[in-house]
């Protein structure tokens, strides 16, 4: 039976018209939609996950159009870490979106992101700020329960508790980024540093980094904010190696991404030279 109308239109076999309703576009929409919100974790950190995933659209898009020169830079140029088979996918990910400024006026992806799409939601304004307050730190393993880990972070000697993630030996060195968010503590993504034996190691070469750029008008403490913020490709070229051969970046290498051609969205192989696997 037809569903003619009075003006003799058959609604039914309209809407059932595959050139006005792709069903199988429906469907990836549909997929689509499931991996950017599906979330079957702890709920405190729904919000977060979710607007993670978001924003990892948002760089796709924005590096796609070029819109950010900055990002397509960077990206490109440290392609080399996200094919690192030791290196944890939210390593890269996370510095590119939350610490990397990317435009003129030193915004961070995250903090584009919110401007341009919802400056008014609370979840979003809590998401910036959790996340352009993070950064990478690293933190000796110094015990805990079953599920949770009790670190220490080198040179500020700053005690945190979160939840256990991975398991490690005693005294054993995290490269990581700790997330604070609905009354839960984490450390986002699975990234190893060094065994115990490296503290001396690496807290000497903290502080020779730390000491060679640190303002007049800075403190020690100041810097250490800064230098942990902005050093990522320094810290991914030392912890990501192959050989005694291999190039470690300089500290401040983010600024080599301020010029130069900007690359389309793609996958370029790995550099010659990667970093080395000890300080």
């Amino acid at each position: 039976m037809k569903s003619a109308t009075a003006d003799g239109l058959d609604w039914a076999a309209l809407l059932r018209n595959a050139k006005v309703v792709d069903l199988a576009a429906v469907r990836q929409m549909r997929e689509a939609h499931r991996a950017l919100f599906s979330f079957d974790g702890p709920p405190e950190i729904g919000a977060f996950v979710r607007l993670f995933r978001l924003t990892g659209l948002f760089a796709f898009f924005a590096m796609e159009q070029r819109r950010f020169p900055i990002l397509n830079r960077a990206f490109a140029d440290l392609q080399w870490v996200a094919q690192h088979p030791d290196a944890d996918e939210f390593v890269l990910a996370s510095w590119l979106y939350f610490d990397l400024p990317v435009t003129e006026d030193g915004r961070t992806l995250v903090e584009a992101f919110a401007a341009e799409i919802a400056p008014e939601n609370e979840d979003m304004r809590r998401f910036v700020n959790i996340t352009t307050k993070s950064r990478f730190g690293i933190y000796a393993d110094t015990g805990g329960t079953r599920s949770t880990h009790r670190l220490q972070e080198l040179l500020t000697r700053r005690r945190v508790t979160v939840t256990r993630g991975v398991d490690a030996d005693p005294g054993e060195l995290f490269f990581a980024r700790i997330i604070d968010t609905g009354g839960m503590r984490f450390m986002l993504g699975n990234t190893r540093g060094w065994p115990a034996s490296y503290v001396g190691t690496v807290t000497a070469m903290m502080m020779t980094r730390i000491a060679a750029s640190v303002a007049a008008e800075e403190a020690v403490g100041e810097a250490h904010e800064k230098f942990m913020k902005l050093s990522g490709p320094y810290w991914f070229s030392v912890l990501y190696t192959a050989s005694d051969d291999d190039l470690v970046l300089d500290p401040e290498h983010h600024l080599t991404y301020r010029d130069g051609p900007v690359p389309e969205l793609s996958l370029p192989s790995r550099a010659k030279h990667a970093p080395r696997a000890t300080p």
